[in-house]
């Protein structure tokens, strides 16, 4: 994690979580079943976090280069405010994704993992990215995490997040309450 006098005051700010799908809420693979359908794999845990941020009104998107229908499914099941596919400039569908739900660049997470996505995390207040994300990712991500793409590390990040804002025991609670 990069030293950021500022890092704090980033995750105070923090109001929209936005995911890279493929290599973020997924490891990556590409998997085609016979028909030629994309298969992809998510992870649980990922979604269990996910599903307390839409039960806390805290809204997630995600923005992603390709199109599938199992992204905007596993998406609509997390309780995501947008799913925007097909999108080559991330950083451009960002800025329109922030002015569309009225929130500030600068109180937005994004979280990517290669080269097609250093315009969005730019752009956000607090950027991140898996373990195994590019070299240029990781170098000027604030965030990033320990744990793999679609291994958990969207689950780390807002874990982090809502621990810094103070949060997570609202997060513990929903799930005394079986959420």
């Amino acid at each position: 994690m990069k030293e950021n006098k500022n890092l704090v005051a980033k995750v105070q700010g923090i109001r929209l979580f936005v995911f890279d799908v493929d290599g973020v809420l997924t490891d990556g693979h590409i998997v085609f079943n016979s028909e030629g359908e994309a298969i992809k794999l998510f992870n649980a845990k990922d979604g269990l976090v996910l599903n307390a941020l839409a039960a806390l009104k805290i809204p997630t998107a995600a923005i992603t280069g390709r199109t599938s229908p199992m992204v905007a499914r596993r998406c609509e099941e997390l309780g995501f405010l947008v799913v925007m596919q097909g999108e080559k400039k991330k950083g451009q569908a960002l800025e329109r994704l922030c002015r569309e739900a009225a929130v500030a660049p600068s109180a937005c997470a994004f979280m990517g993992d290669d080269l097609n996505d250093l315009p969005a995390l730019r752009l956000a207040g607090l950027s991140a990215c898996p373990a195994d994300a590019a070299l240029d990712v990781k170098e000027m991500a604030d965030y990033v995490a320990t744990l793999k793409g679609g291994e958990g590390a969207v689950r780390e990040l807002i874990e982090w997040v809502l621990r810094g804002q103070g949060l997570w025991p609202k997060v513990l609670a929903l799930f005394e309450e079986g959420v």
